[in-house]
C-alpha cells in the first residue's frame, strides 16, 4: 500500500448556496517517491464556518475517492482521503490515503465528501441524525457530490492536480437566535416539518446533479445546545432538503 497525498483546492459554496472556483498553484513541494498527492481549488470548503458562511477545512475532514479507466474498471474504489494539514499560505489543504499506486493511463475520477458510512452500486450512503449537536457547524453532515472530472494517473513523485467541483446535497440550518423570553440560554430546539428531514441519505456518485434519496425518514429534528444559546448567536443544523408545505413547528428549551 502506498500513501497518496492530496491537495485540496476544492471549488464549493455554503449555505444553500454553490459556487464554482479554480486555481493554480505553482509551488513547488518536495514529495516521497512512496506518497501520491492530488491537487484542487480551496477557498471555500465546509468544515468550519465563520459569521459570514465562509468555511475552511479542518484537520480530520475526509472525502472518498473512485477512479475508472477507459474499459470501464475501477482502479481505486471508495479510498478515503483525510486532510492532514494546510500549505501553501493557507490557500490549500493536503489530503492523504493508504491506497495502490495507479496504472498509467486516463481516468474518470468520482468524489463525494464526507466519507460515506457504506457504497455499493455506484450508491454512498449517510445518516443525517434526528438528534444534532447545533454549538457549531457539523461538516460530518454536509454531504456533497463532486462533478466527474477526467485526468491521468496520479503521481507518487509529484503532488497532483485534480479539480473537483462539489455540489452540496443537503440544507444548512442557520437559526439565530434574535429573542429570547424564556429568562436562560437555549439549550435545545425541536423542529417538526412537514416532511421528513433526516434519516438515511444515498447519493449517486456518478452524478453531482441528480437528486439524493431518503429512507427511514422522520419529521423531527432536535438541536441540542450543550454551551446554550443566547440571544444573537447562532444554532446549527443540517437536514434534507424538503419542499415545506405547510408550517414548521418550533419547540425551544432552556
Amino acid at each position: 500500500m502506498k500513501k497518496i497525498y492530496f491537495v485540496a483546492l476544492f471549488a464549493m459554496g455554503l449555505l444553500l448556496g454553490g459556487c464554482s472556483q479554480s486555481g493554480d498553484n505553482s509551488e513547488v513541494v518536495e514529495v516521497a517517491k512512496s506518497q501520491l498527492s492530488i491537487g484542487l481549488p480551496i477557498e471555500m470548503s465546509r468544515t468550519t464556518v465563520d459569521a459570514e458562511g465562509r468555511a475552511s477545512w479542518i484537520e480530520g475532514d475526509t472525502f472518498a475517492l473512485w477512479a475508472e479507466n477507459k474499459e470501464g474498471v475501477r482502479k481505486m474504489d471508495g479510498a478515503k482521503f483525510s486532510m492532514m494539514y494546510f500549505w501553501h499560505s493557507f490557500q490549500s489543504a493536503v489530503f492523504t490515503a493508504e491506497t495502490e499506486l495507479m496504472e498509467e493511463g486516463d481516468y474518470t475520477y468520482y468524489a463525494v465528501a464526507p466519507q460515506p458510512k457504506s457504497y455499493a452500486d455506484n450508491k454512498a450512503t449517510y445518516t443525517i441524525p434526528a438528534t444534532q449537536q447545533g454549538d457549531l457547524f457539523n461538516g460530518a453532515y454536509d454531504i456533497m457530490v463532486a462533478t466527474p472530472v477526467e485526468g491521468k494517473e496520479l503521481l507518487s513523485d509529484e503532488i497532483n492536480k485534480l479539480e473537483l467541483d462539489f455540489q452540496h446535497k443537503m440544507h444548512i440550518l442557520k437559526v439565530n437566535i434574535a429573542k429570547n423570553d424564556l429568562g436562560v440560554d437555549v439549550g435545545k430546539l425541536v423542529f417538526t416539518f412537514p416532511g421528513n428531514v433526516t434519516g438515511d441519505v444515498s447519493v449517486n456518485i456518478t452524478n453531482a446533479a441528480s437528486a439524493a434519496t431518503l429512507a427511514n425518514g422522520s419529521k423531527e429534528l432536535v438541536i441540542n445546545c450543550a454551551n446554550g444559546a443566547g440571544v444573537g448567536e447562532d444554532v446549527w443544523g443540517v437536514i434534507f432538503p424538503q419542499m415545506v408545505i405547510g408550517s414548521v413547528k418550533v419547540v425551544a428549551y432552556g
